[in-house]
C-alpha cells in the first residue's frame, strides 16, 4: 500500500531516487517481509512428500495474482482516465489483503 501511495504523488518532475527508486524500495522490503513468511506457512503445511507440489501451486498462485492485479490496474486506469484511481485501488486492496492474511494465518504455538 505504501509503495503505491508514493507511485501516485510522483510528479513527472521528479528525481530518480524520489520517483522510482523509494517507491521500488519500499515494494521490495514488502516483498521481503511478505514473501518468506508466506512460503513457510504454506510449505509447513503439507506433508513431506507434498512440498514439491505445494510450492508449484504457491508460486503459479503468486504469479496468476499479480497477472490479475497488473491487468486490473491496467484497465482501472484507461477506464477511469488516469493511474491516480488505480494505484488508490491498489494500495486499498493491498492493505485489504495483509489485514486479511492477518487474521487468516495460522500463529504459530507459543
Amino acid at each position: 500500500a505504501a509503495a503505491a501511495y508514493l507511485l501516485l504523488i510522483v510528479l513527472q518532475s521528479s528525481s530518480f531516487s524520489a520517483g522510482v527508486l523509494a517507491p521500488m524500495a519500499v515494494l521490495g522490503v514488502a516483498f521481503a517481509a511478505m514473501i518468506g513468511p508466506l512460503t513457510a506457512a504454506v510449505m509447513s503445511s503439507v506433508d513431506e512428500q507434498d512440498e514439491g507440489l505445494a510450492s508449484g501451486m504457491s508460486n503459479a498462485a503468486s504469479r496468476i495474482a499479480q497477472l490479475v492485479g497488473v491487468a486490473l490496474a491496467a484497465g482501472l486506469a484507461v477506464f477511469s482516465g488516469g493511474f491516480a484511481i488505480a494505484f488508490v485501488l491498489a494500495a486499498a486492496a493491498s492493505a485489504g489483503g495483509a489485514v486479511l492474511i492477518w487474521f487468516v494465518l495460522p500463529r504459530p504455538a507459543s
